[in-house]
Protein backbone atom coordinates (compact mmCIF):
# COMPACT_ATOMS: atom_id res chain seq x y z
CA UNK A 1 0.00 0.00 0.00
CA UNK A 2 1.34 3.38 -0.98
CA UNK A 3 0.32 6.91 -1.89
CA UNK A 4 1.60 9.65 -4.13
CA UNK A 5 0.86 13.37 -3.75
CA UNK A 6 2.08 15.95 -6.34
CA UNK A 7 1.74 19.64 -7.56
CA UNK A 8 1.69 18.78 -11.48
CA UNK A 9 1.86 22.17 -12.29
CA UNK A 10 -0.79 21.73 -15.17
CA UNK A 11 -1.79 18.92 -16.72
CA UNK A 12 -3.54 20.41 -19.82
CA UNK A 13 -0.88 18.75 -22.66
CA UNK A 14 -0.08 15.29 -23.84
CA UNK A 15 3.59 15.72 -22.36
CA UNK A 16 2.47 16.92 -18.76
CA UNK A 17 0.15 14.05 -19.20
CA UNK A 18 2.90 11.33 -20.72
CA UNK A 19 4.99 12.10 -17.56
CA UNK A 20 1.83 11.56 -15.09
CA UNK A 21 1.22 7.94 -16.48
CA UNK A 22 5.07 7.47 -16.46
CA UNK A 23 5.09 8.30 -12.27
CA UNK A 24 2.10 5.83 -11.80
CA UNK A 25 3.34 3.15 -14.06
CA UNK A 26 6.84 3.63 -12.39
CA UNK A 27 5.25 4.01 -8.33
CA UNK A 28 2.17 2.12 -8.94
CA UNK A 29 0.33 4.20 -5.83
CA UNK A 30 -3.15 2.84 -4.38
CA UNK A 31 -4.00 6.31 -3.49
CA UNK A 32 -2.99 9.32 -5.68
CA UNK A 33 -3.91 13.07 -4.85
CA UNK A 34 -2.52 15.62 -7.98
CA UNK A 35 -2.95 19.51 -6.92
CA UNK A 36 -2.74 22.36 -9.47
CA UNK A 37 -4.61 20.29 -12.33
CA UNK A 38 -5.61 23.71 -14.31
CA UNK A 39 -8.26 21.59 -16.00
CA UNK A 40 -12.03 21.52 -15.90
CA UNK A 41 -14.49 19.08 -17.10
CA UNK A 42 -12.12 16.39 -16.77
CA UNK A 43 -12.82 12.76 -18.43
CA UNK A 44 -12.81 11.26 -15.08
CA UNK A 45 -13.29 7.29 -17.27
CA UNK A 46 -10.81 8.63 -19.38
CA UNK A 47 -8.22 9.17 -16.95
CA UNK A 48 -9.22 5.66 -14.98
CA UNK A 49 -8.62 3.82 -17.77
CA UNK A 50 -5.14 5.38 -19.15
CA UNK A 51 -3.96 5.78 -15.29
CA UNK A 52 -5.25 2.26 -13.82
CA UNK A 53 -7.73 3.11 -11.52
CA UNK A 54 -10.94 2.63 -10.60
CA UNK A 55 -12.17 5.58 -8.72
CA UNK A 56 -11.68 9.30 -9.14
CA UNK A 57 -13.09 12.56 -8.10
CA UNK A 58 -11.77 16.06 -9.30
CA UNK A 59 -12.49 20.12 -8.55
CA UNK A 60 -12.63 21.97 -11.46
CA UNK A 61 -9.66 24.83 -11.65
CA UNK A 62 -10.50 28.40 -10.95
CA UNK A 63 -9.52 30.56 -13.98
CA UNK A 64 -5.99 28.82 -15.02
CA UNK A 65 -4.90 28.07 -11.30
CA UNK A 66 -5.72 25.76 -8.95
CA UNK A 67 -7.48 22.32 -10.13
CA UNK A 68 -7.75 18.89 -7.55
CA UNK A 69 -7.71 15.17 -8.45
CA UNK A 70 -8.29 12.37 -6.04
CA UNK A 71 -7.57 8.77 -7.90
CA UNK A 72 -7.30 5.08 -6.19
CA UNK A 73 -7.82 1.81 -7.00
CA UNK A 74 -9.94 -1.20 -6.08
CA UNK A 75 -8.17 -1.96 -3.36
CA UNK A 76 -9.03 0.52 -1.31
CA UNK A 77 -12.71 1.60 -0.82
CA UNK A 78 -12.81 5.56 -1.25
CA UNK A 79 -15.96 8.18 -0.06
CA UNK A 80 -15.63 11.13 -0.69
CA UNK A 81 -16.80 13.28 2.38
CA UNK A 82 -16.10 17.16 1.62
CA UNK A 83 -14.64 19.09 -0.86
CA UNK A 84 -13.16 22.55 -1.71
CA UNK A 85 -10.97 24.54 -4.18
CA UNK A 86 -8.42 23.66 -1.26
CA UNK A 87 -8.82 20.00 -0.56
CA UNK A 88 -10.44 16.96 -1.06
CA UNK A 89 -11.66 15.27 1.97
CA UNK A 90 -12.39 10.72 2.11
CA UNK A 91 -12.50 8.30 4.03
CA UNK A 92 -10.14 5.23 3.41
CA UNK A 93 -11.32 1.76 3.59
CA UNK A 94 -8.54 -0.65 3.49
CA UNK A 95 -9.22 -4.72 4.49
CA UNK A 96 -9.79 -4.27 7.86
CA UNK A 97 -8.47 -0.76 8.66
CA UNK A 98 -10.64 2.71 8.35
CA UNK A 99 -9.18 5.68 8.51
CA UNK A 100 -8.86 8.94 6.77
CA UNK A 101 -6.98 10.95 4.01
CA UNK A 102 -6.91 14.82 2.78
CA UNK A 103 -5.71 15.73 -0.26
CA UNK A 104 -4.77 19.34 0.79
CA UNK A 105 -3.68 22.31 -0.85
CA UNK A 106 -2.28 25.76 0.20
CA UNK A 107 -3.37 28.86 -0.70
CA UNK A 108 -0.16 30.19 -2.77
CA UNK A 109 -1.33 34.11 -2.11
CA UNK A 110 0.18 34.97 1.34
CA UNK A 111 -2.38 37.14 2.07
CA UNK A 112 -5.08 34.42 2.17
CA UNK A 113 -2.40 31.29 3.60
CA UNK A 114 -4.62 31.96 6.79
CA UNK A 115 -8.25 30.84 5.35
CA UNK A 116 -5.68 27.75 4.47
CA UNK A 117 -4.68 26.86 8.14
CA UNK A 118 -8.75 27.05 8.87
CA UNK A 119 -9.91 25.26 6.83
CA UNK A 120 -7.35 22.21 8.54
CA UNK A 121 -9.56 23.28 11.94
CA UNK A 122 -12.54 23.42 10.04
CA UNK A 123 -12.25 19.29 8.93
CA UNK A 124 -10.04 18.06 12.29
CA UNK A 125 -13.70 19.38 13.87
CA UNK A 126 -15.84 16.84 11.58
CA UNK A 127 -18.00 14.90 13.76
CA UNK A 128 -18.45 11.91 11.28
CA UNK A 129 -14.68 11.33 10.96
CA UNK A 130 -13.29 13.00 14.07
CA UNK A 131 -12.80 9.39 15.48
CA UNK A 132 -10.45 8.20 12.33
CA UNK A 133 -6.76 8.25 12.23
CA UNK A 134 -5.83 10.92 9.76
CA UNK A 135 -3.96 11.87 7.26
CA UNK A 136 -2.77 14.65 5.47
CA UNK A 137 -1.05 15.16 2.23
CA UNK A 138 -0.29 18.08 -0.16
CA UNK A 139 1.38 21.51 -1.03
CA UNK A 140 1.00 23.63 1.69
CA UNK A 141 2.52 26.32 0.09
CA UNK A 142 4.36 27.05 3.21
CA UNK A 143 7.53 25.72 5.42
CA UNK A 144 7.83 24.80 8.84
CA UNK A 145 11.29 26.29 9.86
CA UNK A 146 13.86 28.34 8.70
CA UNK A 147 15.88 25.06 8.02
CA UNK A 148 13.26 23.46 5.40
CA UNK A 149 14.18 27.07 2.62
CA UNK A 150 17.67 27.60 1.02
CA UNK A 151 17.91 30.91 -0.41
CA UNK A 152 15.71 33.70 -1.06
CA UNK A 153 14.34 36.25 1.12
CA UNK A 154 13.72 34.88 4.69
CA UNK A 155 10.36 33.72 5.45
CA UNK A 156 8.91 35.75 8.20
CA UNK A 157 8.46 34.08 11.98
CA UNK A 158 4.87 34.58 11.64
CA UNK A 159 4.53 32.69 8.09
CA UNK A 160 6.07 29.77 10.16
CA UNK A 161 4.51 29.91 13.49
CA UNK A 162 0.93 30.19 11.84
CA UNK A 163 1.52 26.98 10.19
CA UNK A 164 2.98 25.59 13.14
CA UNK A 165 0.34 26.39 15.29
CA UNK A 166 -2.44 24.91 12.64
CA UNK A 167 -1.03 21.26 12.75
CA UNK A 168 -0.35 21.44 16.80
CA UNK A 169 -4.10 22.55 17.03
CA UNK A 170 -5.03 19.12 14.62
CA UNK A 171 -2.88 16.51 16.09
CA UNK A 172 -0.71 16.64 13.15
CA UNK A 173 2.68 15.22 13.17
CA UNK A 174 5.12 15.62 10.42
CA UNK A 175 5.65 12.28 8.20
CA UNK A 176 9.92 13.42 7.97
CA UNK A 177 11.04 12.58 4.78
CA UNK A 178 13.92 10.55 4.16
CA UNK A 179 16.45 11.64 1.60
CA UNK A 180 16.10 15.17 -0.57
CA UNK A 181 14.28 17.71 2.16
CA UNK A 182 13.31 19.90 -0.73
CA UNK A 183 10.85 19.19 -2.45
CA UNK A 184 10.51 22.43 -4.31
CA UNK A 185 13.21 24.42 -6.66
CA UNK A 186 12.53 27.95 -8.71
CA UNK A 187 14.92 26.16 -11.20
CA UNK A 188 17.73 28.92 -11.34
CA UNK A 189 20.71 28.77 -11.56
CA UNK A 190 23.86 30.10 -9.14
CA UNK A 191 22.68 32.83 -6.10
CA UNK A 192 19.25 32.82 -7.63
CA UNK A 193 18.60 29.35 -6.60
CA UNK A 194 15.85 28.66 -4.18
CA UNK A 195 14.84 25.63 -2.78
CA UNK A 196 11.75 24.97 -0.14
CA UNK A 197 10.37 22.30 1.67
CA UNK A 198 6.72 22.94 0.39
CA UNK A 199 5.09 19.52 0.06
CA UNK A 200 4.42 16.53 2.96
CA UNK A 201 2.67 14.64 4.90
CA UNK A 202 1.47 15.00 8.23
CA UNK A 203 -1.00 12.77 10.33
CA UNK A 204 -2.10 11.82 13.59
CA UNK A 205 -0.62 9.44 16.15
CA UNK A 206 -3.68 7.26 15.56
CA UNK A 207 -2.84 6.95 12.19
CA UNK A 208 1.18 6.62 12.69
CA UNK A 209 0.55 3.25 15.08
CA UNK A 210 -1.78 1.61 12.53
CA UNK A 211 1.28 2.00 9.87
CA UNK A 212 4.49 2.17 12.22
CA UNK A 213 6.89 1.34 9.36
CA UNK A 214 5.73 4.24 7.18
CA UNK A 215 8.03 5.90 5.16
CA UNK A 216 8.39 9.11 2.77
CA UNK A 217 10.27 9.89 0.21
CA UNK A 218 10.72 13.00 -2.70
CA UNK A 219 11.11 11.57 -5.90
CA UNK A 220 13.15 13.22 -8.79
CA UNK A 221 11.33 16.01 -10.87
CA UNK A 222 9.23 15.88 -13.26
CA UNK A 223 7.85 18.15 -15.73
CA UNK A 224 6.38 20.43 -13.06
CA UNK A 225 8.41 22.56 -10.32
CA UNK A 226 7.95 20.24 -7.10
CA UNK A 227 8.58 16.92 -6.40
CA UNK A 228 6.11 14.44 -6.36
CA UNK A 229 6.25 12.82 -2.71
CA UNK A 230 6.05 9.12 -1.94
CA UNK A 231 4.16 7.34 1.14
CA UNK A 232 4.94 3.63 1.54
CA UNK A 233 2.76 2.24 4.33
CA UNK A 234 4.95 -1.04 4.84
CA UNK A 235 4.07 -4.51 4.69
CA UNK A 236 5.22 -7.85 3.45
CA UNK A 237 6.94 -6.04 0.27
CA UNK A 238 9.38 -3.80 2.47
CA UNK A 239 12.44 -4.70 1.67
CA UNK A 240 14.45 -2.37 3.90
CA UNK A 241 17.08 -3.47 6.10
CA UNK A 242 15.79 -3.09 9.65
CA UNK A 243 12.46 -3.61 8.26
CA UNK A 244 10.54 -6.63 10.58
CA UNK A 245 11.15 -9.92 9.19
CA UNK A 246 11.03 -13.17 10.38
CA UNK A 247 13.95 -14.33 8.87
CA UNK A 248 16.21 -11.63 11.05
CA UNK A 249 14.57 -12.06 14.19
CA UNK A 250 16.28 -12.22 17.46
CA UNK A 251 14.64 -14.03 20.45
CA UNK A 252 14.64 -11.49 23.02
CA UNK A 253 13.83 -12.13 27.27
CA UNK A 254 10.97 -10.06 27.48
CA UNK A 255 10.85 -8.21 31.04
CA UNK A 256 7.04 -8.65 31.04
CA UNK A 257 7.33 -12.24 31.76
CA UNK A 258 8.42 -11.42 35.04
CA UNK A 259 4.71 -10.48 36.51
CA UNK A 260 4.24 -14.04 35.88
CA UNK A 261 4.37 -16.19 39.08
CA UNK A 262 5.66 -19.16 36.60
CA UNK A 263 8.35 -17.15 35.72
CA UNK A 264 10.70 -18.43 38.46
CA UNK A 265 9.89 -21.78 37.56
CA UNK A 266 10.71 -21.76 33.88
CA UNK A 267 13.47 -20.55 34.41
CA UNK A 268 14.65 -23.53 36.67
CA UNK A 269 13.21 -25.83 33.78
CA UNK A 270 15.05 -24.45 31.11
CA UNK A 271 18.46 -23.28 32.46
CA UNK A 272 18.99 -26.97 34.76
CA UNK A 273 20.95 -25.80 37.33
CA UNK A 274 21.50 -28.91 38.96
CA UNK A 275 23.08 -30.67 35.97
CA UNK A 276 26.89 -29.59 35.76
CA UNK A 277 27.51 -30.97 32.55
CA UNK A 278 25.91 -28.28 30.58
CA UNK A 279 27.58 -25.33 28.78
CA UNK A 280 26.96 -21.76 29.85
CA UNK A 281 25.93 -21.03 26.17
CA UNK A 282 23.65 -23.83 26.03
CA UNK A 283 22.03 -23.42 29.27
CA UNK A 284 21.19 -19.83 28.27
CA UNK A 285 19.99 -20.78 24.79
CA UNK A 286 17.72 -23.71 26.33
CA UNK A 287 16.27 -21.32 28.81
CA UNK A 288 15.28 -18.57 26.52
CA UNK A 289 13.76 -21.60 24.45
CA UNK A 290 12.01 -22.61 27.43
CA UNK A 291 10.67 -19.16 28.27
CA UNK A 292 9.76 -18.46 24.82
CA UNK A 293 7.91 -21.55 24.00
CA UNK A 294 5.72 -20.82 27.56
CA UNK A 295 5.21 -17.54 26.54
CA UNK A 296 3.22 -18.50 23.44
CA UNK A 297 1.85 -21.52 24.36
CA UNK A 298 0.39 -20.33 27.97
CA UNK A 299 0.63 -16.53 27.62
CA UNK A 300 -0.10 -16.06 24.14
CA UNK A 301 -0.55 -12.51 22.90
CA UNK A 302 -0.90 -9.70 25.27
CA UNK A 303 -3.47 -7.73 22.74
CA UNK A 304 -5.54 -10.80 22.49
CA UNK A 305 -5.78 -11.57 26.02
CA UNK A 306 -7.04 -7.98 27.02
CA UNK A 307 -9.89 -7.93 24.48
CA UNK A 308 -10.69 -10.88 26.00
CA UNK A 309 -10.79 -9.80 29.21
CA UNK A 310 -12.80 -7.03 29.09
CA UNK A 311 -15.51 -8.35 26.78
CA UNK A 312 -16.17 -10.87 30.12
CA UNK A 313 -16.09 -8.09 32.05
CA UNK A 314 -18.55 -6.03 30.13
CA UNK A 315 -20.73 -9.29 29.86
CA UNK A 316 -20.82 -9.66 33.49
CA UNK A 317 -21.54 -5.98 34.57
CA UNK A 318 -24.40 -6.13 31.55
CA UNK A 319 -25.65 -9.40 32.74
CA UNK A 320 -29.21 -8.92 34.54
CA UNK A 321 -27.78 -10.76 37.75
CA UNK A 322 -24.04 -9.16 37.82
CA UNK A 323 -24.78 -7.88 41.38
CA UNK A 324 -24.05 -11.01 42.30
CA UNK A 325 -21.21 -11.73 40.14
CA UNK A 326 -19.39 -8.70 42.02
CA UNK A 327 -16.41 -11.40 43.18
CA UNK A 328 -15.62 -12.35 39.47
CA UNK A 329 -15.51 -9.04 38.29
CA UNK A 330 -13.24 -8.02 40.77
CA UNK A 331 -10.97 -10.56 39.82
CA UNK A 332 -11.13 -10.04 36.26
CA UNK A 333 -10.27 -6.45 36.93
CA UNK A 334 -7.41 -7.28 38.49
CA UNK A 335 -6.04 -9.85 35.82
CA UNK A 336 -7.14 -7.07 33.35
CA UNK A 337 -4.97 -4.89 35.58
CA UNK A 338 -1.89 -6.72 35.06
CA UNK A 339 -2.32 -7.50 31.75
CA UNK A 340 -2.36 -3.50 30.65
CA UNK A 341 0.73 -3.49 32.52
CA UNK A 342 2.81 -6.07 31.09
CA UNK A 343 1.49 -4.03 27.58
CA UNK A 344 2.78 -0.89 29.13
CA UNK A 345 6.15 -2.73 30.07
CA UNK A 346 6.51 -4.51 26.45
CA UNK A 347 6.22 -1.30 24.86
CA UNK A 348 8.50 0.43 27.50
CA UNK A 349 11.26 -1.88 26.85
CA UNK A 350 10.97 -1.49 23.00
CA UNK A 351 11.18 2.06 23.25
CA UNK A 352 14.18 2.29 25.28
CA UNK A 353 12.55 5.57 27.59
CA UNK A 354 14.22 4.95 30.81
CA UNK A 355 13.66 8.32 32.41
CA UNK A 356 9.54 7.49 33.26
CA UNK A 357 9.03 5.57 35.92
CA UNK A 358 5.70 5.22 36.50
CA UNK A 359 2.48 7.55 36.39
CA UNK A 360 -0.60 6.82 34.20
CA UNK A 361 -0.53 3.93 31.68
CA UNK A 362 2.18 5.28 28.82
CA UNK A 363 1.60 2.60 26.21
CA UNK A 364 0.33 4.33 23.45
CA UNK A 365 3.33 6.94 24.14
CA UNK A 366 6.12 3.85 24.22
CA UNK A 367 4.01 2.54 21.16
CA UNK A 368 4.68 5.75 19.39
CA UNK A 369 8.29 5.92 20.83
CA UNK A 370 9.09 2.39 19.35
CA UNK A 371 7.82 3.49 16.32
CA UNK A 372 9.29 6.26 15.94
CA UNK A 373 12.61 4.62 16.47
CA UNK A 374 12.03 2.28 14.28
CA UNK A 375 11.47 4.64 11.53
CA UNK A 376 14.06 6.75 11.93
CA UNK A 377 16.71 3.22 12.24
CA UNK A 378 15.85 1.19 9.18
CA UNK A 379 18.03 2.04 6.48
CA UNK A 380 15.70 2.27 3.35
CA UNK A 381 18.82 3.15 0.78
CA UNK A 382 22.57 3.89 0.74
CA UNK A 383 24.56 5.98 -1.93
CA UNK A 384 26.84 3.77 -3.74
CA UNK A 385 30.71 4.71 -4.73
CA UNK A 386 29.26 5.50 -8.16
CA UNK A 387 26.44 7.73 -6.86
CA UNK A 388 23.58 5.40 -7.44
CA UNK A 389 21.16 5.09 -4.87
CA UNK A 390 20.44 1.19 -3.97
CA UNK A 391 17.65 -0.08 -1.50
CA UNK A 392 18.05 -3.86 -2.24
CA UNK A 393 19.28 -5.64 1.21
CA UNK A 394 21.76 -7.61 -0.69
CA UNK A 395 23.17 -4.39 -2.13
CA UNK A 396 23.23 -2.31 1.08
CA UNK A 397 25.39 -5.38 3.04
CA UNK A 398 27.96 -5.35 0.39
CA UNK A 399 28.18 -1.19 0.45
CA UNK A 400 28.65 -1.41 3.91
CA UNK A 401 31.06 -4.10 4.39
CA UNK A 402 33.33 -2.79 1.11
CA UNK A 403 33.35 1.01 3.30
CA UNK A 404 34.58 -0.74 6.86
CA UNK A 405 36.77 -3.31 4.92
CA UNK A 406 38.66 -0.46 3.09
CA UNK A 407 38.31 2.00 6.61
CA UNK A 408 40.15 -0.56 8.54
CA UNK A 409 42.43 -1.99 6.53
CA UNK A 410 46.12 -1.23 8.02
CA UNK A 411 49.28 -0.21 5.82
CA UNK A 412 50.85 0.38 8.71
CA UNK A 413 54.54 -0.56 10.88
CA UNK A 414 55.22 -4.29 11.17
CA UNK A 415 55.52 -5.91 14.57
CA UNK A 416 59.09 -5.63 14.11
CA UNK A 417 58.47 -1.99 14.04
CA UNK A 418 56.24 -1.94 16.99
CA UNK A 419 58.24 -3.45 19.06
CA UNK A 420 61.31 -0.86 18.72
CA UNK A 421 58.86 1.95 19.13
CA UNK A 422 57.65 0.57 22.15
CA UNK A 423 61.38 0.31 23.85
CA UNK A 424 61.51 3.91 23.68
CA UNK A 425 58.17 4.38 25.65
CA UNK A 426 58.89 4.58 29.42
CA UNK A 427 56.55 2.04 31.85
CA UNK A 428 53.95 3.70 33.88
CA UNK A 429 52.37 0.61 35.38
CA UNK A 430 54.68 -0.20 38.52
CA UNK A 431 55.43 -3.42 40.10
CA UNK A 432 52.88 -2.64 42.92
CA UNK A 433 50.19 -1.55 40.39
CA UNK A 434 51.04 -5.02 38.55
CA UNK A 435 50.52 -6.80 41.70
CA UNK A 436 46.95 -5.51 41.93
CA UNK A 437 46.00 -6.02 38.37
CA UNK A 438 47.02 -9.39 38.23
CA UNK A 439 45.60 -10.68 41.86
CA UNK A 440 42.77 -13.52 41.07
CA UNK A 441 39.35 -11.90 40.87
CA UNK A 442 36.61 -13.51 43.19
CA UNK A 443 32.73 -14.01 42.78
CA UNK A 444 31.97 -10.39 44.78
CA UNK A 445 34.14 -8.79 41.63
CA UNK A 446 31.70 -10.59 38.90
CA UNK A 447 28.54 -10.32 40.95
CA UNK A 448 29.16 -6.17 41.19
CA UNK A 449 30.16 -5.90 37.39
CA UNK A 450 26.55 -7.28 36.97
CA UNK A 451 24.52 -5.43 39.15
CA UNK A 452 26.59 -2.70 37.99
CA UNK A 453 24.50 -2.63 34.29
CA UNK A 454 21.50 -0.59 33.74
CA UNK A 455 19.02 -3.80 33.43
CA UNK A 456 17.19 -2.70 29.69
CA UNK A 457 20.32 -1.64 27.50
CA UNK A 458 20.44 -3.65 24.55
CA UNK A 459 20.68 -7.69 24.00
CA UNK A 460 23.24 -9.71 22.23
CA UNK A 461 23.10 -12.01 20.24
CA UNK A 462 21.47 -14.38 22.65
CA UNK A 463 18.87 -12.56 23.85
CA UNK A 464 18.99 -12.05 27.62
CA UNK A 465 19.29 -8.36 28.79
CA UNK A 466 21.54 -7.81 32.48
CA UNK A 467 17.53 -8.04 34.08
CA UNK A 468 17.13 -11.51 33.41
CA UNK A 469 20.72 -12.46 35.48
CA UNK A 470 19.80 -9.70 37.60
CA UNK A 471 16.35 -11.08 39.09
CA UNK A 472 17.27 -14.67 38.26
CA UNK A 473 20.68 -14.59 40.17
CA UNK A 474 19.65 -16.95 42.10
CA UNK A 475 19.29 -19.64 39.87
CA UNK A 476 22.03 -18.70 37.14
CA UNK A 477 24.79 -16.92 39.66
CA UNK A 478 26.93 -20.32 40.35
CA UNK A 479 27.14 -21.31 36.71
CA UNK A 480 27.69 -17.42 35.39
CA UNK A 481 30.37 -16.83 38.12
CA UNK A 482 32.26 -20.26 37.59
CA UNK A 483 32.26 -19.46 33.85
CA UNK A 484 33.09 -15.93 34.00
CA UNK A 485 36.09 -16.69 36.89
CA UNK A 486 37.18 -19.34 34.73
CA UNK A 487 37.73 -16.81 32.02
CA UNK A 488 39.65 -14.67 33.88
CA UNK A 489 41.55 -16.73 36.17
CA UNK A 490 42.22 -19.71 33.97
CA UNK A 491 42.27 -17.83 30.58
CA UNK A 492 39.62 -20.45 29.78
CA UNK A 493 38.08 -19.92 25.91
CA UNK A 494 35.45 -17.39 25.33
CA UNK A 495 33.41 -19.93 23.00
CA UNK A 496 30.68 -18.21 21.61
CA UNK A 497 30.51 -15.26 24.00
CA UNK A 498 32.18 -12.73 22.05
CA UNK A 499 29.67 -12.57 19.56
CA UNK A 500 28.32 -9.30 18.52
CA UNK A 501 25.40 -7.85 16.62
CA UNK A 502 26.43 -5.02 14.73
CA UNK A 503 23.80 -1.88 14.59
CA UNK A 504 23.71 1.67 12.87
CA UNK A 505 22.68 4.63 14.49
CA UNK A 506 22.24 7.74 12.27
CA UNK A 507 24.35 10.21 12.65
CA UNK A 508 22.77 12.78 10.78
CA UNK A 509 18.97 13.19 9.95
CA UNK A 510 17.90 10.80 6.55
CA UNK A 511 21.35 9.61 6.22
CA UNK A 512 22.54 8.45 2.80
CA UNK A 513 26.42 7.66 3.21
CA UNK A 514 27.79 4.96 5.48
CA UNK A 515 29.74 7.59 7.12
CA UNK A 516 26.51 9.21 8.45
CA UNK A 517 26.01 6.03 10.62
CA UNK A 518 27.62 5.42 13.66
CA UNK A 519 28.25 1.32 14.80
CA UNK A 520 27.42 -0.26 17.39
CA UNK A 521 28.54 -3.79 19.15
CA UNK A 522 25.53 -5.12 21.06
CA UNK A 523 27.70 -7.81 23.05
CA UNK A 524 26.62 -10.81 25.39
CA UNK A 525 25.86 -10.13 29.17
CA UNK A 526 28.68 -12.81 29.80
CA UNK A 527 31.11 -10.80 27.71
CA UNK A 528 30.34 -7.80 29.31
CA UNK A 529 30.96 -9.16 32.93
CA UNK A 530 34.22 -9.89 32.29
CA UNK A 531 35.20 -6.46 30.44
CA UNK A 532 33.42 -4.54 33.46
CA UNK A 533 35.27 -6.70 35.46
CA UNK A 534 38.60 -5.80 33.82
CA UNK A 535 37.68 -2.23 33.55
CA UNK A 536 36.86 -2.26 37.63
CA UNK A 537 40.50 -3.53 37.91
CA UNK A 538 42.03 -0.70 35.88
CA UNK A 539 40.55 2.24 36.85
CA UNK A 540 41.91 1.88 40.01
CA UNK A 541 45.18 2.97 38.38
CA UNK A 542 43.84 4.69 35.87
CA UNK A 543 45.02 8.18 36.81
CA UNK A 544 48.54 7.23 37.71
CA UNK A 545 49.32 5.84 34.41
CA UNK A 546 46.96 8.73 32.28
CA UNK A 547 48.26 12.02 31.71
CA UNK A 548 47.16 15.05 33.32
CA UNK A 549 46.78 16.34 29.56
CA UNK A 550 44.75 13.73 28.48
CA UNK A 551 40.72 14.58 29.52
CA UNK A 552 38.63 12.25 27.03
CA UNK A 553 37.38 8.91 28.19
CA UNK A 554 38.84 9.47 32.06
CA UNK A 555 36.27 9.56 34.94
CA UNK A 556 36.40 12.79 36.76
CA UNK A 557 37.97 14.74 33.57
CA UNK A 558 36.48 16.12 30.93
CA UNK A 559 37.48 16.86 26.81
CA UNK A 560 36.38 20.21 27.34
CA UNK A 561 38.86 21.28 30.04
CA UNK A 562 41.58 21.97 27.58
CA UNK A 563 39.62 23.76 25.26
CA UNK A 564 38.75 26.36 27.92
CA UNK A 565 42.55 26.45 29.14
CA UNK A 566 43.46 27.01 25.51
CA UNK A 567 40.86 29.87 25.33
CA UNK A 568 42.16 31.45 28.80
CA UNK A 569 45.62 31.14 27.55
CA UNK A 570 44.81 32.98 24.07
CA UNK A 571 43.02 35.66 26.06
Amino acid sequence: MNCVVWNARGLGNQRAFGELKRLVAEKKPNLLFLSETRRRNINRPQWQMQLGYTGCFSVDCVGRSGGLCLLWMDSLSVTVTSFSAGHIDCSVIEGTKNWRFTGFYGNPNVSHRLHSWELLRRLRGIRELAGLPWLVGGDFNEICFDSEKVGGNPRTTSQMQGFRDALDDCDLQDLHCRGELFTWANRRMGNQLILERLDRFVGTLEWRLMYPTTYVQALKYFHSDHRPLYLCLGGQNSTAVGASNKHEFIPRFESSWLRERECNDIVVQGWRPFDDLIPLHDRISNCLQTLQHWARIKLGSLPRRIKEKRAKMNALKNHENWPHATSQVYKLETELEQLVTQDEEYWRQRSRINWVQGGVRNSKFFHAHASSRRNVNTIRGLITAHGDLCSEPQGMAEIITEYFTNLFDSNGPSPEDMSHILECVQAKVTQQMNLLLCAPFTAREVKKALFDMHPDKSHGPDGMSALFYQKFWHIVGRDVTAAALAVLNEDAPLDNWNQTVVTFIPKVANPLFVKEFRPISLCNVCYKIVSRALTSRLRQIMNDIIDDHQNAFVSGRLISDNIILGFEAIH
